[in-house]
């Protein structure tokens, strides 16, 4: 499996890749090599490889536009975290991501809005911009930084 849909037979998107690659990082970390035929950390390579081919934080890999882009830039955060890697692919996710989210604040409220489902919703756009700009920035040097 090189990425995840959002159900069976349905292509991969890179929210729900991220989310399968978290999802194999903390099985790995929990198996360590005990794990049956090192599944999870073959299904974390492919699932990074794919992310590193695929990744933008401007689209939801898979979507095209937008749709979901901040729930995808919060699922990029917890691979990141969990992963503790600090590229995807050549990509610095979190000095890309942060840019980004920093050119499209809204800058008289602060919020961020997404387009399409809750993300519509200042409220919940805002929540995942800043999840991803509080949690990404820990417990990991950039290639940048000491």
């Amino acid at each position: 499996m090189r990425s995840w849909g959002y159900k069976p037979g349905l292509p991969g998107t890179g929210s729900m890749t991220c989310n399968g690659i978290s999802s194999m990082a903390a099985a790995a970390e929990v198996l360590g090599e005990n794990g049956p035929d090192g599944a999870p950390r073959q299904a974390l390579a492919r699932g990074l490889s794919w992310m590193g081919r695929h990744f933008s934080v401007h689209a939801n890999a898979g979507l095209g536009g937008q749709g979901w882009l901040l729930y995808y830039l919060d699922s990029v955060e917890r691979v990141g975290r969990l992963t503790k890697e600090p590229l995807i692919g050549e990509h610095d996710w979190y000095r890309e991501g942060a840019e980004l989210l920093l050119d499209t604040q809204d800058k008289l409220s602060g919020s961020w809005k997404g387009q399409g489902h809750v993300e519509d919703d200042p409220h919940v756009g805002t929540s995942f911009a800043r999840l991803f700009l509080a949690k990404g920035g820990k417990e990991k040097k950039r290639p940048d930084r000491p």
